[in-house]
């Protein structure tokens, strides 16, 4: 299938019997990783991503936020995420002890309203971290 190909999957893996669960759920997970389309994530005060649904998020701040430590990471993946403020801006982000961002330690966000700013990062499975490169104002 060509990269510009998406297709869309489901949200919840339809009924299979017991016994070939096992095969088609890792054929499911792994067609999932797959599709990195970008996930539109709906604003709350603390948001976990969820890896096992795309690599691409955008999130629109609607208020301050904090970034958990994502879910369901294998070693080696790697996410790519757009914070972008509201119509209103001024919005923070705080990050979970997960997110190391290296020797800029933890950035400054654009402020202005509509503005967005871009992370992508790498989960290191042998220190249980999320390394980050962070481009400010896209």
């Amino acid at each position: 299938m060509a990269r510009g190909n998406r297709v869309k999957l489901p949200d919840t893996v339809p009924p299979v019997p017991a016994d070939t669960w096992e095969a088609f759920n890792w054929l499911w997970m792994f067609c999932r990783w797959l599709n990195d389309e970008e996930v539109k994530v709906p604003w709350e005060s603390t948001i976990t991503l969820d890896a096992n649904v795309s690599r691409s998020f955008h999130i629109t701040l609607a208020g301050n936020t904090t970034l958990a430590k994502p879910q369901n990471l294998y070693p080696g993946q790697t996410l790519n995420i757009v914070l972008q403020q509201d119509d209103i801006g001024g919005r923070t982000v705080t990050f979970d002890a997960a997110w190391n961002f290296g020797d800029i330690a933890l950035p400054t966000l654009s402020t202005a309203a509509n503005t967005a700013d871009f992370l992508s990062s790498y989960y290191s499975g042998q220190t249980d971290k999320v390394f980050v490169i962070f481009w400010k104002g896209i």
